[in-house]
């Protein structure tokens, strides 16, 4: 998903005539979504380094994507930062401890 989110940026910055509403027909999503994907570089470097760290899983731990997504409108890293600890020390449905299961 962030990686995705960053390559989705890198064409939007490498396109000065592409819009938001033009890339979202083009990868087939709403809108509003993509904006929302496209937060996530807005992560803290060091919750992103994290992120992509972790394996693929397919349960749901404490980091989900919708906790990302809140994270990511905090304009502050230390703040972003501290919360994403908070998050990775909430219990997890099921083993999967610190892996993120996403929705898309």
């Amino acid at each position: 998903m962030l990686k995705q989110a960053s390559q989705l940026k890198a064409r939007l910055d490498g396109d000065p005539s592409l819009s938001r509403a033009d890339l979202a027909r083009q990868v087939g999503v709403d809108p509003s979504y993509l904006t929302r994907l496209l937060n996530l570089v807005k992560l803290a470097p060091g919750i992103q380094e994290y992120i992509l760290t972790l394996p693929p899983s397919k349960t749901k731990g404490p980091i989900t994507e919708s906790r990302l997504k809140e994270i990511a409108r905090v304009p502050d890293h230390q703040v972003q930062l501290e919360r994403f600890d908070e998050i990775k020390q909430k219990p997890a449905r099921g083993q999967d401890y610190g892996r993120i299961a996403f929705s898309k």
